[in-house]
């Protein structure tokens, strides 16, 4: 587990939704309510969701040239449905596939937007490093 020192952002969250579905075998999955961070793990930016009760449930790493974050606005959720009173980002990250590392795609549910905000914040200046 990381120390404080190597987390640089940690929020619960309601909800993290993968759509390539890399890690289970091209089929989306939906994780709901855990803590979502960005870490350094041996000096590399890694985002990483975790149960309540610590357990790694995803762990994505950020590359300057392939991480991505964005807020989304109610027309560009992936249902296609808007929802004005969610709050989601979609981020890219890369994730170990069969053979190499491949870019997944995240749709990312916050409680507030000052959450949001923070966290689109700390995921640009981690990826640049």
């Amino acid at each position: 587990m990381a120390s404080s020192e190597t987390k640089l952002f940690q929020r619960q969250i309601l909800k993290l939704k993968t759509l390539k579905g890399i890690l289970t075998d091209g089929q989306p999955s939906v994780k709901c309510d855990g803590f979502l961070s960005i870490e350094r793990a041996k000096n590399v930016p890694c985002l990483v969701f975790r149960s309540f009760i610590g357990a790694t449930l995803f762990t994505g790493v950020l590359n300057a040239s392939s991480a991505k974050v964005k807020a989304l606005t109610a027309a560009e959720h992936s249902n296609g449905k808007g929802h004005e009173n969610r709050l989601r980002a979609k981020a890219a990250v890369l994730v170990s596939g069969k053979s190499k590392f491949e870019v997944e795609y995240l749709e990312l549910t916050f409680m507030n937007e000052v959450e949001r905000q923070t966290f689109i914040k700390v995921f640009e200046e981690a990826a640049k490093k």
